[in-house]
């Protein structure tokens, strides 16, 4: 089935985007000829941020809730700050659209054969890494062979392993041949930043405080939780319309300050010129000052109550289903909230195709009290609710405290800082925990990594040999009809086995000052800042 023509027309632009038809760089220069969001029905303005070039210069500073873990995504832990990082860093072979359509970036023209196991993708020619390195078909190779290689820390490892056989012999074209139908292939793709070879091979270690990629920014300096500072990549493949090469800006800084009250006061008093959530009790305030916008970004935050299954007391089904009946999600979302939210069974954002809260868990605090008595806990449990310090956390923590303890559990609560958090549901020493998920209009199985077995974001460990086959049917069909019926019945054992449980999603909204113009808020908490620049 063919994916790509390089053919350029304004009619066909929409699905030429999600098909693999145009660049970046073609896009670009259509809207230097005079097309626009006007002429292209159904692409956003947003979508169209490539313009005339706007002024050249300035440092933005930008602020996230989750700080980077490392400028190797090899060895990060994907925090918002991560993405962030990977996005003004690196370059991937697709990147992820507004609408969570993957569309061209390393690769001009994409096509799938007919019986959907090779994937056939033309490059961009002339792209070279931060370090000199050609970025060519074998370069991507290397990036993906390691990405997938048994033992990997890569967080999307085990979505990679459905590749069985990678060619690159000829360096402007890459050819991946994968073991099965993979329906979520394409956008699997579009969250593999590719690395510096060069620079794998000779920092080893190292690269985990560097990073060598081929983005619109280069390295400069970072240590862990303090500031990163990136510089403006001269030589980077794409042109604005000046003829210049993007990005706009001189300098990214990004800092990571997990109380979103300090976020916020920094972003009006002009410290920060971006941040990446405002709080929803805040939005009211903001929307009266002239110096802020408010952008409603793609993504989602889902909040979620997990359970370690693994060892006691939750190794109780009962009593994880007495927490399920306990939690009144819709209460809990209104108040974390202030009405923005829904609530949800899994984590998926309520205008993707992939959308399921059926079934969903029943608030009932008179089978929560039934079932902690059959579960042996006629008297009640102690139990211990650990959570990221963090604003939004802290508050639902104190929620489900008091739901709970209102059916005869005795919560206490611990506040942890991220790694502490992480290293200690990572250890299986997590009881029961509270975590903020990920919703983007992407593919279902973007977000399925919490319920796959092995996973680094399934943080409980949860491995249900139903939802594994599950998981594996999902991905062997491409029919949306049915992908959705088997999610349906995904969710059906989730809801069952209560190891997580789905509180619901509230809307991300990003801040950013007045003067900045052109940042794309693109699927995932990512900020695409290759045309973005200060008045």
């Amino acid at each position: 089935m063919r994916q790509g023509t390089n053919q350029v027309t304004s009619d066909a632009a929409v699905v030429a985007l999600s098909t693999g038809k145009i660049s970046r760089r073609q896009l670009l220069t259509m809207t230097a000829a005079g097309v626009t969001a006007a002429t292209l029905p159904g692409l956003s303005a947003s979508a169209l941020a490539l313009q005339e070039a706007g002024q050249r210069g300035g440092s933005l500073h930008g602020a996230v809730a989750l700080p980077a873990t490392s400028m190797d995504p090899y060895t990060a832990r994907a925090a918002s700050g991560d993405f962030i990082v990977w996005r003004a860093l690196y370059n991937n072979l697709l990147e992820l659209g507004e609408t969570g359509d993957p569309i061209p970036e390393l690769a001009t023209e994409w096509t799938i054969s007919e019986d959907g196991l090779t994937y056939t993708f033309s490059l961009q020619p002339g792209v070279t890494f931060h370090d000199g390195t050609v970025l060519d078909a074998a370069a991507i190779q290397a990036t993906l062979d390691r990405y997938r290689a048994e033992g990997s820390t890569f967080s999307g490892a085990e979505k990679l392993r459905v590749i069985s056989e990678i060619d690159s012999s000829d360096p402007g074209t890459l050819v991946i041949t994968l073991s099965a139908v993979n329906a979520p292939f394409l956008a699997t793709l579009a969250t593999c930043p590719i690395v510096s070879p060069t620079a794998v091979e000779e920092m080893g270690e190292d690269l985990t405080l560097h990073g060598v990629g081929s983005g619109p920014f280069k390295f400069e300096s970072w240590e862990p939780n303090a500031t990163a500072v990136f510089s403006r990549n001269e030589n980077y493949w794409e042109l604005a319309a000046d003829g210049e090469p993007y990005p706009l800006l001189d300098e990214f800084v990004l800092d990571g300050v997990p109380d979103d009250s300090v976020r916020l006061l920094n972003l009006r008093s002009g410290q920060f010129q971006i941040i990446d959530r405002i709080n929803p009790r805040d939005l009211a305030s903001v929307s009266g000052d002239p110096d802020i916008q408010t952008v409603e970004t793609p993504h989602a935050t889902p909040h979620i109550v997990a359970m370690n299954p693994n060892r006691a007391p939750f190794d109780n089904l009962l009593l994880r289903q007495a927490v399920s009946h306990a939690l009144d999600r819709q209460a809990i979302i209104d108040n974390l909230s202030f009405g923005t939210g829904y609530t949800t069974t899994l984590p998926f954002p309520k205008d993707a195709w992939f959308f399921v809260d059926d079934p969903a868990p029943v608030y009932d605090a008179d089978r929560a009290k039934e079932l902690l008595a059959e579960a042996g806990f006629s008297d009640g449990i102690d139990v211990k609710l650990t959570h990221i310090n963090r604003t939004v956390d802290t508050q639902l923590a104190q929620i489900v405290k008091a739901q709970l303890e209102a059916v005869g559990f005795r919560v206490e609560i611990e506040s942890l800082e991220r790694t502490t958090w992480v290293d200690l549901w990572k250890a299986g020493e997590g009881e029961l925990g509270l975590l903020q998920g990920s919703a983007q209009p992407t593919d279902p199985d973007v977000e399925a990594g919490i319920f796959l077995a092995g996973s680094f974001i399934n943080w409980t460990e949860y491995n249900n040999p139903d939802v594994q086959d599950l998981l594996v049917a999902a991905n062997a069909v491409t029919g949306r009809e049915e992908r959705l019926s088997i999610w349906k019945e995904i969710a059906g054992h989730v809801v069952e086995d209560a190891v997580y449980i789905y509180i619901g999603n509230t809307p991300t909204v990003a801040g950013i000052r007045s003067n900045v113009h052109d940042v794309q808020f693109v699927s995932g908490l990512i900020w695409e800042l290759t045309h973005a620049s200060m008045s």
